[in-house]
């Protein structure tokens, strides 16, 4: 086959695109708030590890080069001080490249190329004399095509970070128990355990402030989609749970849609909500909540 390099494809029907495009990595992350603070997160991620697409075509003239050629002139030069090396027959009736004439040990210039060309190519078995044939032209083309991808999916489910919050530090996985009033965290990193029981006692609840201003319309027991509880007294107490894994009470008034709180944990912590009521839906602070019957709280 001859002709210059741009035609080696249309020669041998070789198709390929030399620039392909290469889809490499994406991901993605979804986050969805299961109550203020605790999230759900979903995380999927797609990389190529290795990509094998390749191709690679050339064609020119050899000008008389061959590898037979190569392993013919070696065998003629007859020794390996030049280069070369003395063929002969060993035992077994193959062809040898030898140190030389008088060195039966195997030339480090006789190759497997060598031995290829010596013993099925260059020796005539109808007249055992060695022949080698001049290179004109060569080609080459190759192609091919694959790659291997990894695909990731991780979940976060049901873990809290605290940063001295009972009295403990770190990330943990957390279940109730059935009657919900034994809390097991489990550490993410050392899978130690600790148990929390539920403390029925009404020894932090602040007294009301005389001053507070209350609105009947926000007046009961809430609750939001993901366990969250809201519970607002008719004196100027709220009570706040977050799935059931902090606990708060606070002072609290209440007027024209807004929630001004006080806590002390153990310092006075003031804070503040916007609310509006709808009949038996609340919104407060962006969140909404349907009103239930007091003695369904957490």
């Amino acid at each position: 086959v001859k002709g210059d390099d741009t035609s080696v494809a249309n020669k041998l029907n070789f198709t390929g695109k030399k620039t392909p495009m290469s889809f490499d990595q994406i991901g993605f992350v979804y986050a969805n708030e299961t109550s203020r603070g605790n999230f759900v997160n979903c995380a999927f991620n797609y990389h190529k590890s290795r990509n094998f697409n390749q191709i690679l075509s050339h064609m020119s003239s050899l000008n008389g080069a061959s590898l037979n050629k190569l392993a013919y002139q070696k065998g003629m030069i007859g020794d390996a001080r030049n280069g070369g090396f003395y063929v002969d027959f060993n035992e077994d009736d193959d062809l040898i490249g030898y140190y030389s004439e008088l060195a039966p040990v195997t030339s480090q210039c006789f190759s497997q190329v060598d031995y290829l060309m010596w013993n099925a190519f260059l020796v005539d078995p109808k007249d055992g004399n060695a022949y080698y044939y001049d290179g004109y032209d060569y080609l080459f083309a190759r192609n091919q095509k694959g790659y291997i991808s990894n695909y990731e999916l991780n979940t976060d489910i049901n873990q809290m970070a605290t940063q001295m919050v009972f009295g403990i530090n770190g990330k943990y996985t957390y279940e109730f128990s059935d009657d919900n009033n034994t809390l097991t965290l489990t550490d993410a990193d050392t899978k130690k355990q600790t148990k929390l029981e539920k403390y029925m006692s009404f020894s932090c609840i602040p007294l009301p402030e005389a001053d507070a201003k209350i609105d009947s319309e926000l007046v009961g027991a809430w609750k939001d989609d993901s366990g969250g509880f809201l519970y607002f007294d008719d004196q100027g107490i709220m009570y706040e749970t977050q799935k059931g894994l902090s606990f708060t009470f606070y002072n609290y008034s209440a007027e024209d849609g807004k929630v001004s709180t006080k806590c002390f944990m153990p310092d006075e912590t003031n804070g503040s909500a916007e609310y509006s009521v709808d009949g038996d839906k609340l919104t407060y602070n962006n969140y909404q909540y349907e009103r239930i019957d007091s003695s369904e709280l957490v």
